[in-house]
C-alpha cells in the first residue's frame, strides 16, 4: 500500500509566504507518506534538523541538507520531523516545519526561538523591549489537549523579539523583553 504524498505549502510549495504552522493542522501524516517540497533551488533549501536545532533555528550540521528545488521526504518511523530553511534569517521568519508521524498535528504552537543570551560582561546597556509578552507552550503530556492557537499578531511579535535578540547577542549586548 502507498503512502500519500503531502505537498508542504499546498500550491506555495516551501517559501516565506506561507504559515506552516497553520498547514499541517489537521493533516494526519502515517509512516509510509512523503513530504514533497518544491522550491526555487536558486533562492532556497530544506533542512531537516533535531528538537534543539530547530527551537534554536541553528543551521550548521543538519541531519540533511535538500536543495534540489523538488525533495522527496519518505516519513519512515512513529516520530515527529523537523525542517527548516538554511536561508539566514528565513528560519527566524517562521519558515519552519513540524511533522508529528502516526498522530494528528497539533493546534499551530509558536515557530521555534532561538536560545536566550547568556549574560556577558559588556560596555553596552542592558536592551529594554516593550511588547506583549508571549511565552510558548509548555511541552504537552500524551493525552492532553493541544494548546490554544497563537493569533497571527502574536507570532508576528514573537518573530520580533526573536529578531531582537538575536541582535542583540550579535551586538554582544543584554537583552531584556
Amino acid at each position: 500500500m502507498e503512502g500519500t504524498t503531502w505537498k508542504v505549502g499546498d500550491s506555495k510549495g516551501w517559501q516565506l509566504s506561507v504559515d506552516y504552522l497553520q498547514w499541517t493542522q489537521g493533516k494526519v501524516f502515517e509512516v509510509g507518506d512523503f513530504l514533497l517540497f518544491t522550491y526555487n533551488k536558486s533562492t532556497e533549501n530544506v533542512l531537516e534538523v533535531s528538537a534543539a536545532d530547530y527551537a534554536s533555528c541553528t543551521t550548521i550540521g543538519p541531519i540533511a541538507t535538500y536543495s534540489d528545488g523538488n525533495t522527496t521526504v519518505l516519513l519512515e518511523n512513529y516520530t515527529t520531523r523537523f525542517f527548516i530553511s538554511g536561508i539566514p534569517g528565513h528560519c527566524l521568519a517562521s519558515m519552519t516545519l513540524q511533522i508529528h508521524v502516526g498522530s494528528p498535528s497539533p493546534t499551530p504552537s509558536p515557530s521555534p526561538s532561538p536560545p536566550s543570551p547568556e549574560p556577558t560582561s559588556s560596555p553596552f546597556s542592558p536592551v529594554t523591549i516593550d511588547s506583549p509578552s508571549v511565552s510558548p507552550p509548555s511541552p504537552q503530556q500524551q493525552g492532553s489537549s493541544p494548546p490554544p492557537a497563537l493569533p497571527s499578531s502574536a507570532r508576528q511579535s514573537l518573530n520580533w523579539q526573536r529578531l531582537a535578540a538575536l541582535m542583540a547577542t550579535c551586538l554582544g549586548a543584554t537583552l531584556v523583553i
